[in-house]
């Protein structure tokens, strides 16, 4: 048995409780499943592993109380009993009143209030009951009625209906006994077993009622856990979702950091080079500049695209206010703006959503493809091709450049860098090339 927190309205499971009644205090757990489950666990190893009854008892005193006080007033306001009788009737409230003002006492200072307390006190409530209708003329006294809050009490603190119906069971059938075998008892004659059995039906009909809104309380309160932890559950994928992308965004800026570094910079540095070179021939022959301008062109042209990819915004992707078919779109009609290189694009499989950090890698990858067929293919035409399969997300860039033999080149910075994000996100890559007819670059990542 897990320990509980039971309420006034009832047993909560201590893994299911949203709050942990103390004295007149609550203390509310945390909406995250870490905080709710560091609080119960301390205040499970706190009450050393047993049920604490402070919260339903310290309202239970108060009714004890106020019942207490109404039995000795109505005992002894204009008394109607034999004067034998009076005294050891008002001496009933001595343990009564002892008993209930101990866990008043334990309440007020904090102590645990374990199940054996709450027996006792319902235990000795009962008795009490018994011996003063007992006392008091039997199935004729009126006192009967103290019977009602003695068991709802217990009923609504326990919702077990073992228990709860056990102990209903217990008090009803002392006032069963007392109300037969005490003097002048029941009457068959004048059929007052009827009255009887309509009080004993009273009674189990109270205490089923009781049992019955403390189990329907409980169980809202289980739901109210459950959505609870839902959202808490939700807030923490969403949280993850929303770090995962931040380190998507601080590993791509990074990673252009570095590209610019290798790249770009080195183009300019290309460019500014090829620009002294040629100043110094023009002073010595001026009809032999064309020529070292002319290579500088194509330099120019990729230096371009380059700076342009890592310019261009992601945060429409981010945004989601663009996808991955669209920014590739943007993306083709820019490269042959820039090169008059044509570029046709098809998407294929039903378009849908997908993550920051995949949908920047693919869109990367058609970068780099773009910018290795600008510098290395010498193409005619590139066809780029987006699929989306259920599980796999594919990029086909396709050439009719001259190609190259494999088995005799090494892989350039682009391809790698290809590679490596496809299998950062446990895709992978593949490159078909043959000398004279062009190259294919495959790559996908999971869904």
């Amino acid at each position: 048995m897990h320990p509980a927190q039971c309420g006034w309205y009832g047993c909560t499971d201590a893994r299911e409780v949203l709050a942990i009644g103390v004295g007149r205090r609550t203390h509310v757990i945390g909406s995250r499943p870490q905080a709710k489950a560091g609080v119960i666990r301390s205040y499970i190893e706190g009450t050393g592993g047993q049920e604490d009854y402070r919260y339903s008892q310290s309202v239970a005193v108060v009714v004890r109380w106020v019942v207490l006080v109404a039995w000795l007033a109505l005992l002894n306001y204009r008394p109607d009993v034999e004067g034998g009788t009076l005294m050891p009737l008002n001496l009933l409230a001595i343990p009564l009143a002892a008993t209930n003002a101990y866990v008043t006492w334990r309440i007020r200072s904090g102590r645990l209030v374990t199940a054996r307390y709450v027996y006792a006190l319902s235990l000795v409530d009962l008795v009490v009951a018994t011996t003063g209708v007992a006392i008091t003329r039997g199935f004729d006294n009126t006192f009967f009625v103290f019977y009602y809050p003695i068991l709802v009490g217990f009923s609504v603190v326990f919702h077990r209906r073992r228990i709860a119906f056990g102990f209903a069971a217990l008090g009803i059938g002392a006032y069963v006994l007392v109300s037969l075998m005490v003097a002048p008892g029941v009457d068959f004659d004048a059929a007052e077993e009827r009255i009887l059995i309509a009080r004993v039906v009273s009674m189990a009909g109270v205490v089923i009622a009781a049992n019955l809104m403390t189990r329907i309380e409980r169980a809202r309160r289980i739901a109210a856990v459950g959505a609870e932890r839902e959202r808490a559950a939700e807030n923490m994928e969403l949280q993850q979702q929303a770090m995962t992308a931040e380190l998507a965004v601080t590993k791509e800026r990074g990673r252009i950091a570095r590209e610019i570094h290798d790249g770009i910079a080195q183009e300019v540095y290309m460019l500014g080079l090829g620009l002294e070179t040629s100043l110094e021939l023009a002073d010595r022959d001026p009809a032999a500049v064309k020529q070292p301008l002319q290579s500088l062109l194509p330099v120019a042209r990729q230096t371009l695209l380059h700076t342009r990819n890592y310019l261009y915004d992601l945060k429409p992707l981010m945004d989601g206010d663009q996808q991955l078919p669209a920014l590739a779109q943007s993306q083709v009609e820019e490269f042959t703006a820039i090169t008059g290189l044509p570029v046709d694009l098809s998407v294929e499989g039903e378009e849908r959503k997908i993550e920051f950090q995949r949908a920047a890698a693919l869109y990367r990858m058609i970068q780099e493809s773009l910018a290795n067929v600008l510098k290395h293919a010498e193409a005619g035409h590139v066809t780029v091709v987006v699929t989306f399969e259920p599980e796999v997300i594919r990029i086909a860039i396709e050439d009719d450049g001259v190609g190259f033999d494999p088995a005799s080149h090494h892989l350039g910075y682009g391809l790698t860098n290809i590679r490596e994000r496809a299998e950062e996100l446990s895709g992978g890559c593949e490159m078909v090339t043959t000398a004279g007819a062009g190259t294919v670059v495959r790559a996908w990542v999971p869904a």
